[in-house]
Formats: C-alpha cells, sequence, structure tokens
C-alpha cells in the first residue's frame, strides 16, 4: 500500500534506530521517528556532506520514487539535531529528501532527533556531527557512496585542519595528526567500509588506496620545498641573536633521536650544574609532520630518561636508602628540567622561518618512566 509523504505516516515502521557518532546522544533516549513541523526543519550545508556531481540525479530520482511510489519505510529516516540560535532542527542527513517532501506538499518530516553529549567539548561535537552525517550518508541506499567518495570528503576536512574521529591525537604542533595509521583506525571504526571493501589486509587494500588519493588531493594545491642544511643555519643565526648570551644555545639535528637525546641529557645535567639555561633548536628531514612529531617525542623522552637514569645511578653508589633514590632523583630532575628550553626550526617552507617553542612539560614528570628507567 502506498504511503503518500503528505499523508499519515506510521513511525513505528521504521527501522530501529542505528548507534550514532560517538559525542552524540538520541535526545528521546531511544532514538524513534518523530514527525516535526516541516517548517520547523532545515538543511546543515556545514555538516552534511554534497557531491555536486551526483546530487541532481540523486534528487530526480528521490522526487520521483517519493511522487509515484511513495514513502519507503525501510529506508533510514533523516537525524538531525536542535540549532538554539536558528530555532530549528537541523538535518544532518536527508536535506535532498526535505527538499522533495517540501515540493510533494508534506507539512511534517520524519526525523530522529539527537543531541550533544555535554561531556564532550564544542571541537570534539564539530567532529561528531561531521562524521555522523558522513557516516549515514554511506548506509543511505539512495547514495552511491563509492571509495573515491570517501578520499574526496576526508581530504576536504584536512584541508580544512579538521579531526576525522573523536580522540584523534594531535601533532605538537596543535595540529591532528593525518598519518595513514590514524586514517587506518579511522577506516576500521567503520562496519559499512569494512564490510563493503574489507582491511588493509586484502589484496586491494582500499584503506591505503583511499588513502593515498586523499593526500593527493589534501596537497595537490602546495609547492612542498625542504629547506637547504644551508638556509636552516642562517634562520638558526639569525634566531640566536634574539636569546639570551648567557644561555648554552645548540642547533640539534634530531634524526637520530636516541642517540642525540642521550647526549644531550648530559649535557642539560651540566648546565644544571653550572646554573646555566640549555636552548636548543631541533631540526630534522624526516619527510611528514607524523614522523617529525614522533622524533622530536622520542628526543625530548630520552634526555629526560637520561637525566633520571643518571641521576638514580648516582644516588645509589652514594649509598641512599632504595625508598629515598626516586623522591631525590625526581626533585632534581625538576630543577634540572626548568633550564631546559626547545624549539624546532620547521624544515619545509610552508611551515614558515621562524624556530617555534615546543611544550616539553609532559616529559618532565618521570614517575611515567620509572619502571623503564
Amino acid at each position: 500500500m502506498k504511503t503518500p509523504v503528505d499523508g499519515p505516516i506510521d513511525v513505528n515502521q521504521f527501522p530501529e534506530s542505528p548507534d550514532l557518532a560517538l559525542g552524540l546522544d538520541y535526545e528521546n533516549g531511544d532514538g524513534k521517528v518523530e514527525l516535526i513541523p516541516i517548517d520547523d526543519v532545515a538543511p546543515d550545508v556545514d555538516t552534511d556532506p554534497v557531491f555536486t556531481s551526483k546530487d541532481e540525479d540523486l534528487e530526480n530520482q528521490l522526487f520521483n520514487s517519493l511522487k509515484h511510489v511513495g514513502l519507503l519505510y525501510k529506508h533510514e529516516p533523516a537525524h538531525g539535531y536542535w540549532d538554539s540560535e536558528a530555532k530549528k532542527w537541523k538535518l544532518l542527513t536527508g536535506r535532498t529528501r526535505l527538499k522533495c517532501y517540501k515540493e510533494l506538499g508534506a507539512k511534517f518530516y520524519p526525523m530522529r532527533k539527537v543531541k550533544k553529549n555535554k561531556k564532550y567539548s564544542e571541537e570534539e561535537l564539530e567532529i561528531a556531527l561531521r562524521d555522523q552525517a558522513f557516516t549515514s550518508d554511506c548506509h543511505d541506499s539512495h547514495r552511491l557512496m563509492t571509495w573515491i567518495i570517501v578520499s574526496e570528503r576526508c581530504a576536504e576536512v584536512m584541508d580544512n585542519k579538521k579531526g576525522w574521529f573523536i580522540g584523534q591525537p594531535k601533532l605538537m604542533t596543535g595540529e591532528y595528526d593525518y598519518s595513514y595509521d590514524r586514517f587506518l583506525e579511522y577506516y576500521k571504526s567503520k562496519d559499512i567500509w569494512l564490510g563493503k571493501w574489507g582491511d588493509e589486509k586484502t589484496t586491494q587494500n582500499f584503506p591505503k588506496k583511499i588513502y593515498n588519493r586523499m593526500m593527493t588531493l589534501a596537497t595537490s594545491g602546495r609547492k612542498i620545498s625542504k629547506k637547504s642544511k644551508e638556509t636552516i643555519d642562517q634562520q638558526h643565526d639569525k634566531w640566536e641573536l634574539t636569546q639570551d648570551s648567557k644561555s648554552d644555545i645548540r642547533l640539534v639535528n634530531i634524526n637520530d633521536p636516541v642517540a642525540n637525546g642521550t647526549y644531550y641529557g648530559r649535557v642539560l645535567l651540566e648546565c644544571f650544574d653550572n646554573d646555566q639555561d640549555l636552548v636548543l633548536n631541533l631540526h630534522t628531514s624526516k619527510d611528514t609532520p607524523s614522523q617529525v612529531d614522533r622524533v622530536r617525542n622520542d628526543f625530548n623522552e630520552k634526555v629526560s630518561k637520561t637525566i633520571a637514569k643518571t641521576l638514580q645511578i648516582a644516588y645509589n653508589q652514594l649509598g641512599y636508602k632504595k625508598e629515598k633514590v626516586w623522591d631525590l632523583v625526581k626533585e632534581v630532575h625538576k630543577s634540572a628540567w626548568s633550564k631546559l628550553q626547545v624549539n624546532y626550526t620547521p624544515a619545509f617552507d610552508i611551515e614558515g622561518d621562524e624556530p617555534f617553542k615546543v611544550n616539553i612539560s609532559q616529559f618532565g614528570e618521570i614517575d611515567q618512566y620509572k619502571n623503564a628507567i
């Protein structure tokens, strides 16, 4: 029996409510579909992904289906959240259907109400809304969600310097980590992608295929040149003139973070003994932001561990009781760490010229290393 969109709609015939993206909950608890006055609903163009080359055909197909076949309850209805400023329900999905409903004279629009979970920050909730819109489109039987479209959507998120998912790590620069490992983590959280294309162990390796195309799209408009060692030296010399001349200032290549971290841990202890600050300006020839961040982290961690281990050996040799040694190590380590300032000189011209300060406070908390020293 045909169910016209402008006639009675039985909300009990829709499928069970699907799980929502992390950070979102159903407004009514169970996600039951409700009929919303159609004038109280509006599209959210910031989160609902639209690919114009496909949407005109999609709209025509939907309109003809709704007009001649009627509403099909097997299709997942729209999802929307309340926008207190606009005083409307903003659609995460289903805006093309909304347009068709209006053209066919419907007074109400079937929708599942979602809300933001207040435990999450505004930045995380923005990610959740975008992820829900994208995931729902992947489930939409009307929309042909190809791996190419997935790569385009993820590249768009990268270009806007946004996160793919809540909990996506950030680099020391404050930017999201867009490495392949992080994308693979995101990809494998999507059952529909795994069911459609498989994981990274399949012959075609769609995760890698999507990622490679995404990276090409995200960097296609950028001309990236690696700085020469001569340029880095010149920029360091210019920057050094702005620093306190009483400090021990050094330019350090951290391509081998373990060896260099060990050495500069000892240098820092010497500076501490001489009541002198150690100012390091790091650089590396690593090629990607995630690799740069990894060697910076490894270097800073090794400096910290070297100080702790050296102090621990010294206090043990001096005959202090075992339970007292670690307290002494922590106390002196804290004082020595306060003498260190770490900066980083960008290796690529798109990152700028000036060295920028690196936050190293997390590496000063040495209880995390206690069992590893």
